[in-house]
């Protein structure tokens, strides 16, 4: 009985710990640090609201930006100024949704031409309820 209620207890952690946690990536030159809320059910599609700091940690004249997508659509692109750090605080949702459940988040820095970008991309996903 004890196993049980302790498996219990558990689960419901880790589906709270789900809903809210840190972002916290960096690939060469630029990074990402913040934190993530998923809204409930019904409350603006049950978004994805990332907040934070998109920061460019080489200032070579590359800019740096963040993506974050959620299921079934494109990217919302954050750019941050050239060799300047940028406050993000936004939200992505599936409008046809009542709740999103999966978001993407990628932490990139622009190199042009023919280097292209170096990222690095990261799952946040809701726990089923």
């Amino acid at each position: 009985m004890l196993g049980l209620l302790g498996l219990a207890g558990a689960t419901a952690a880790a589906s709270a710990a789900a809903d809210h946690g840190p972002i916290d990536m960096a690939t060469e030159g630029a990074a990402f640090y913040g934190d993530y809320d998923y809204y409930p059910i019904n409350v603006r599609h049950g978004a994805f609201h990332y907040r934070g700091n998109l920061d460019d940690l080489l200032d070579d004249d590359d800019r740096v930006k963040i993506e974050v997508r959620v299921e079934g659509y494109g990217p919302r692109i954050h750019w941050a100024p050239m060799d300047e750090d940028a406050a993000v605080n936004a939200e992505r949702w599936d409008p046809a949704a009542t709740r999103t459940d999966r978001a993407w988040v990628k932490v990139c820095r622009d190199q042009g031409f023919p280097k292209g970008d170096n990222c690095r991309e990261k799952p946040y996903h809701r726990f089923a309820r």
